[in-house]
């Protein structure tokens, strides 16, 4: 730093100075750097001028609150105060990148403590630091632009000019200042300010004496220092540093030695015998901590012979030579050129030196080259972007481009990517080649929606730098906002290299794109030893395997076990795999059936011009993958059969709104952590279309059960089957036909080759495109080879066993586990729930059980009670009989058998339910009757209620005599939507907001309260999730001791017929898609509550929503997901608002909500409360989605009109997008001009 100021100095006097810590020398002089990079002072001096920033503490400090306090006037008009660009950081970075480092201006500054006003010449120097890569900003004031920088001479002079008694103290301290101002404190080796002034003093005299030695100068980098400090901390590496130290200064005796900076020294010595000394200072450096990969790197740069060098003959020196032929500049000029040398062998673990030759000459200046000619190559279009296919898997069809860069120059001509893009990182400008792709690919966009092309996702590397030197997501932004292509299109990769350091702050930038609605991919996965540590850090869309893991693929079993185990993790992660390298065709086989997402590599193009690129994925009859199937297509993909619970991580419930895509009773799925299957179980999902099945993908497992079974290959199996030879092929479609409509689990029982089998049938989702139902298929237990023609008869015997029984399940008390075995799927509703013991037993009490009989029940499945008594025999059982509701809805007696085997594990039993045989029953019948006969009255009515109650299809309420809620059955809960009673009981109607006319049920059910009549068949009009129904009512007093106490009713649902079909009036006014109101329902409705406004007063709000560029999404992925958008809106606002208001869809991408208004509606909050919830949306059907909407109101009072209500709703809206799209613009036309 200190040689910069220098340089500083010396460029205002153009006097050349020996020294170079110089703050004590220079008059009236003030000086302070920046690290733009971090935003700190770093140094801060002053010396005859006080400081212009009264902060005493200046160091380290941020930049940014110290320039607030800088007050700066201008020269010319002195009572105009300025904020010169000159000292804004932003700028600093500007012109740095410009190349404008150096510049000088004046100002009028007011500084010091009196505030006096100054005219400050400031001069400022940027450079870049070149280990950490920081842009530091070097700010010299001086007062008097030709004051003098003192010469070692004249501080005797200056001294000894005073008369003061301490001016030889103080010319020792100055002195003292000098000499440590030369040595570096940690090791006590010279500086590198000494070392310069040491090696230029020894080469300079070699030449006058024009000596035969050769002079070399030895750059040293200690390589995996950083490593050893991270592991032994910085004091152990302080340490270190000494005993190199010691070392260079024991073999380079009598030679220039010095520690230049961190872990880098110099040496610049004589010796014929450098390559010797070098190996043995490496030698001990490496014995130092054996256990510990620390080595040295070593540039050897051999300066010119000092006898073959001319002086420079200089007439200001009377006629003699100068002694200034070797300059500062020479032995920089040396360091650097050894640097290079030494960097050649970086990487190289077998080389230890590198000398600096015309090869690494020819490598330095091609690297020049890069830096000084990169804006020219991007303006000229010498580096383009050229584009490699991305392949799924599944279908082998183009789902996706890389996007990658190529230097075609006209000098170099192809400069290798790895050569420009090295060389770019190093100088800090790789930041603007990927925003030069990230222009390019949204203009692609542009070009091709323009000529009606399709536009597949692209993925955009981005460097670590982009983070430091720019705003990247503002840029991205600014470029997606400007083309309009939609954020699922585009995606960043970024390398394993960045998210080693900084994590938080990578991390922060990582999640503010991903929250910006962009996937972020990691790229080179498995290229490092950090790789997985930085996924529990990271938030992922895709992980893409470094290719590395398949260059031996053939040859190495390790790679395909460690490819399996990254595939297998990732879908445990909830993320996607790309392998990059792919080749052959036995590789494409491998990832097929490990499930890896998607492929890359030469096998299907490489990187090419686009147009080029389209060319040849035609010409190798790669189909493009079409918007319709995504979303299927991901679905599939992420199941995982690797796992024994292959479906685990499946986000159903971001897709979950159409039926067609997953079974109901996946819906908490993923938040559960029970396997469904155990290890090692036969897997594979088929594709069903129209009577022949088509293998997706299959395990091992699988594999070798379809040879069991006769089979050798998938291919072989689906012929057998889809030809009619398989036995029970019938059968299996019509099992999977109905584990489709039911979406449940089904199963059904096989022998093949004399193998007994149970095969499982889960129902995954449907391709609505290709008309393809998708299904996963396990082999649940395979139990014995019995013998082809035993096998026949025992499968009829098996059938004519199971045929006694309506279900067999195996339980496991210990692990709270149930496995069904067979289910004839008759006489009862029963459902296994995620293979969990206590959730079925609870489910099953809940839906199937009689009421009376539950305690008895879970008696029978209490492992603690459960004292097995075998009688000397291996097998016990207990029986136990149970009224339980059939399909007809009527309840029957079965028989529960639990049997046990005796074995050490006493908690596993297998459970056998079978219908109750007649006699049984009329026993069981008659001891309930006996019972009966010790019921009380008011039992038997209690028994009575509740059976009229919970087998009643009307809702029933009770009320007390303040007309609030004391309960109500379950029928009014579901028709409402209540999960929980405590969210009515104790309210009122006007509470829960269900009415359009509050008043006309409250002066009813005041009617029945105070004067005991009853109301019987009226019409209501009640709001129901979001619609307005019309139920038909009855309501009558409760008489207790004679005094009415409250009332009970209850109500059927006009708008449904008794077939729970819509009714043709009330078809007419819903939308089909989503179910709301359509037009003209939304119409019959405002009518309603404009007559409750013109007979009570009742005002009531419209709301006008529509949905902001709704039509890029039917564009983009089709119409099919334009309608799943509009379900998920129309979801989202019934669900929440439905309760209370009317919610219609009034056509297109329009909806409406009408709701009652009263003082303490606050309208906005109601606007901000939608908004908020619409923006909790960010994916459907796994595709990045962020919808936004436009909402204008208006109060009925406002304008007594139903036509000028709608018109005000609907202007007030469209003003609302309009302001949306202007702060938009003008954002836009702000950083435009900011360009």
């Amino acid at each position: 730093m200190d040689s910069v100021y220098l340089w500083l100095a010396n460029k205002n006097n153009n006097k050349e100075s020996k020294y170079f810590s110089f703050s004590q020398f220079v008059k009236k002089s003030c000086f302070f750097t920046i690290n733009i990079s971090k935003n700190t002072i770093v140094d801060f001096h002053v010396c005859g001028i006080s400081s212009p920033i009264e902060d005493s503490k200046m160091s380290h400090m941020n930049y940014e609150v110290a320039y607030k306090n800088l007050v700066i006037y201008n020269v010319e008009d002195d009572s105009k105060q300025i904020a010169s660009d000159f000292f804004d950081r932003e700028k600093l970075i500007e012109d740095y990148e410009e190349g404008i480092t150096y510049r000088e201006e004046y100002f009028n500054i007011y500084i010091g403590s009196c505030k006096k006003k100054h005219k400050i010449c400031v001069n400022r120097q940027m450079i870049l630091k070149y280990d950490t890569k920081d842009i530091y900003a070097f700010f010299l004031l001086l007062e008097n632009k030709n004051d003098e920088v003192y010469d070692e001479y004249e501080i005797d002079l200056l001294f000894n000019s005073r008369e003061d008694n301490s001016k030889e103290i103080r010319r020792n301290d100055l002195r003292s200042a000098i000499n440590d101002s030369n040595i570096d404190g940690l090791t006590k080796l010279n500086n590198i300010y000494k070392f310069k002034e040491i090696a230029k003093k020894k080469y300079d005299d070699a030449i006058k004496t024009k000596t035969d030695e050769m002079f070399s100068l030895l750059f040293i980098d200690v390589n995996g220092f950083k490593y050893f400090n991270e592991e032994y901390s910085f004091l152990e590496g302080d340490l270190f540093l000494k005993y190199i130290a010691e070392q260079l200064v024991d073999i380079f005796e009598s030679q220039t030695v010095a520690r230049l900076y961190d872990d880098h020294f110099a040496v610049f010595t004589n010796s014929m015998n450098v390559i010797a000394e070098v190996i043995k200072l490496n030698n001990r450096v490496k014995k130092y901590h054996e256990n510990e990969k620390v080595y040295l790197k070593v540039g050897i740069y051999c300066l010119e012979n000092p006898s073959d060098r001319k002086e420079i003959y200089n007439s200001s020196s009377y006629g003699k030579y100068s002694d200034i032929n070797v300059t500062d500049k020479d032995i920089l000029n040396a360091i650097d050129k050894a640097k290079l040398a030494c960097q050649n062998v970086k990487s190289r673990y077998d080389l230890t030196y590198c000398y600096y030759d015309d090869k690494v000459a020819k490598k330095e200046k091609k690297e020049h080259y890069i830096i000084t000619s990169l804006d020219k190559a991007l303006e000229n279009k010498y580096i383009e972007v050229y584009f490699q296919p991305i392949i799924r898997t599944l279908t082998r069809e183009l789902c996706g481009w890389e996007s990658l860069t190529r230097w075609n120059d006209p000098i170099y001509g192809s400069i290798n990517p790895d050569e420009f893009i090295t060389v770019l990182e190093k100088a800090h400008l790789i930041h603007k080649i990927d925003i030069y792709v990230i222009k390019y690919v949204c203009q692609k966009y542009v070009e091709l929606k323009k000529n009606n092309e399709i536009f597949e996702p692209i993925s955009v590397n981005l460097s670590k730098l982009d983070f430091e030197m720019c705003d990247i997501l503002e840029i991205i932004e600014q470029e997606v906002k400007k083309s309009g292509i939609p954020k699922a299109l585009i995606h960043f990769e970024i390398t394993e290299s960045i998210i080693s350091e900084n994590v938080e702050v990578i991390n922060k930038k990582i999640k503010q794109i991903h929250d910006a609605g962009y996937q972020v991919w990691m790229d080179d996965f498995g290229s490092g030893y950090s790789s997985f540590n930085a996924l529990k850090d990271f938030n992922f869309d895709f992980l893409k395997i470094d290719m590395n893991f398949l260059k031996d693929f053939d040859s190495n079993e390790k790679s395909k076990v460690i490819l399996a185990s990254i595939v297998n993790m990732a879908k445990q992660l909830s993320m996607g795999t790309l392998a990059e390298g792919v080749e052959t065709e036995k590789q494409v086989e491998f990832l097929h059936s490990i499930g890896c997402e998607k492929m890359q590599g030469f096998l299907f193009g490489k990187p090419l011009p686009y147009n080029d690129a389209i060319e040849n994925i035609e010409k190798n009859n790669i189909q493009k993958e079409v918007g319709p199937d995504v979303a299927y297509n991901v679905i599939i993909n992420r199941i995982n059969l690797l796992n024994s619970n292959p479906l685990m991580n499946i986000n159903v419930e971001s897709i979950v709104r159409d039926d067609n895509l997953l079974r109901d009773y996946k819906k908490e799925f993923n938040e559960k952590t029970n396997f469904a299957f155990s290890s090692g179980f036969p897997l594979a999902v088929v594709e069903y279309h129209r009577g022949a099945i088509t293998y997706i993908i299959a395990n091992e497992e699988y594999l070798k059960f379809i040879k069991d079974l006769g089979t050798d290959t998938l291919s072989e199996n689906e012929d057998f089957f889809n030809r009619g030879l398989f036995d029970r092929r019938k059968d299996i479609i019509s099992i999977g036909k109905s584990a489709r409509l039911q979406k449940e689990e089904k199963s059904i029982d096989l022998v093949k080759n004399g193998y007994l089998c149970n095969l499982k049938i889960n129902y995954i989702a449907t391709n609505i495109h290709r008309k393809t139902h998708a299904y996963l298929i396990s082999v649940a237990h395979s139990l014995y080879d019995v013998g082809f023609e035993k096998g026949k008869w025992l499968n009829v015997y098996t059938k004519m066993l199971y045929s006694m029984f309506v279900c067999i399940d195996l339980v496991d008390f210990k692990d709270n586990r149930i496995e069904n075995l067979y289910y004839n799927g008759m006489n009862i509703n029963r459902r296994i729930i995620d293979n969990k013991l206590d959730i079925t037993i609870d489910e099953f009490i809940r839906k199937s059980l009689y009421p009376k009989e539950k305690d008895e029940f879970l008696s029978l499945f209490k492992p603690d009670d459960l004292k097995i008594d075998f009688k000397g025999e291996q097998i016990s059982y207990k029986e136990r009989f149970f009224r339980v509701k059939r399909t007809d809805n009527t309840y029957d007696w079965f028989t529960f058998w639990l049997m046990y085997q005796k074995r050490e594990n006493g908690t596993q039993c297998v459970l056998f339910i079978k219908n109750s045989s007649a006699t049984t029953k009329k026993l069981l019948e008659s001891k309930k009757m006996i019972k009966g006969k010790y019921f009380s009255k008011n039992k038997i009515n209690d028994e009575v209620l509740r059976n009229v109650l919970e087998f009643s299809d009307i809702g029933v309420f009770w009320k007390d005599r303040n007309r609030r809620f004391i309960d109500v059955n379950d029928n009014f809960m579901n028709f409402y939507g209540i999960t929980d009673k405590d969210l009515i009981i104790g309210k009122t109607d006007e509470e829960m907001g269900w009415h359009i006319n509050e008043d006309g049920p409250k002066m009813e059910e005041l009617k029945v309260i105070k004067e005991g009549e009853s109301i019987i068949n009226h019409k209501v009009n009640c709001i129901v999730k979001g619609s307005v129904h019309e139920l038909i009512v009855n309501k009558r007093p409760i008489y207790v001791d004679g005094k009415i106490v409250g009332l009970v009713g209850g109500f059927k649902d006009n708008f449904y017929d008794e077939s729970a079909s819509l009714t043709i009036n009330k078809l007419a006014v819903t939308d089909e898609l989503t179910e709301l109101f359509n037009r003209r329902g939304f119409i019959e409705m405002l009518d309603k509550y404009e007559r409750e406004y013109n007979r009570k007063n009742i005002d009531f709000v419209l709301f006008y929503i529509d949905i902001d560029d709704f039509k890029y999404f039917n564009d983009t992925f089709g119409h099919q997901f334009g309608d799943k958008v509009l379900k998920t809106v129309s979801k989202l606002l019934k669900g929440n608002y439905g309760n209370n208001s009317v919610i219609a869809r009034i056509g297109g991408d329009e909806f409406a909500i009408i709701s009652q208004y009263h003082e303490e509606f606050d309208l906005n909050e109601f606007v901000k409360d939608i908004q908020g919830k619409i923006n909790t949306i960010k994916k459907i059907d796994y595709i990045p989605c962020k919808i936004r909407l436009s909402i204008g109101f208006s109060k009925f009072s406002e304008t007594i009109s139903l036509n000028k209500l709608i018109n005000v709703a609907d202007v007030r809206m469209y003003e609302n997008k309009m302001k949306k799209k202007k702060i938009n613009n003008e954002i836009e036309q702000r950083k435009h001009k900011q360009e």
